[in-house]
């Protein structure tokens, strides 16, 4: 890319494999700085890279960070740490795993509230509960976004790798939804 007078790369690539190919960007001074997408920004490139080496990832993270003080970030931290989880398999995926069981959790507590009687709760109750939430902060652990029309993630901020940690370089966005409409028909009309 470098040759071809690129500056930057977008990539899909995974943590694992964009750690190795950060750091050897470095070491031979390519210069290249990276733009990833979810797979790559990800808390366990850093220690995979180098934290020197990683300040060349940026992209768009919908998650709080891992040095932020909230209720969230701190029951993954210390189940990392009660688990002896090495820092190069402290990734994402953990965060967002924590994230949808609270989800899950909050969808049933709230169907419970709404319908009365756990034998109401079906599916299609919980669809209903969670299409009224609009943004959302789960306990700490990122944002987002449901209602008939949205599923997912709508809000996230720009970030960047400075110091050897993740930082925000913009507050929370709106994120602009590009899929087609027929995507966006609700799950039960």
């Amino acid at each position: 890319a470098k040759q071809l007078g690129a500056d930057w790369a977008f990539t899909a690539a995974l943590f694992a494999t964009l750690g190795p190919l950060l750091k050897e960007n470095h070491e031979k001074g390519f210069g290249l700085k990276f733009a990833a997408n979810s797979f790559g920004v990800d808390p366990a490139v850093i220690p995979r890279a180098g934290a020197e080496a990683a300040e060349a990832l940026y992209g768009t993270f919908a998650f709080y960070f891992l040095h932020e003080n909230t209720e969230g970030m701190g029951l993954v931290k210390k189940n990392w740490e009660e688990k002896n989880v090495r820092p190069e398999d402290r990734t994402i995926g953990f965060v967002q795993a924590w994230m949808e069981v609270y989800m899950i959790k909050a969808a049933i507590e709230e169907t419970l509230d709404r319908v009365k009687d756990w034998k109401k709760i079906d599916s299609k109750e919980l669809v209903t509960t969670i299409q009224n939430w609009g943004t959302r902060d789960i306990k700490g652990l990122g944002k987002v976004t449901y209602a008939k029309d949205s599923r997912d993630a709508k809000t996230a901020r720009m970030a960047g790798i400075k110091k050897g940690q993740w930082v925000p370089l913009s507050d929370w966005r709106p994120v602009p939804n590009l899929v087609p409409a027929e995507w966006l028909k609700p799950i039960y009309a």
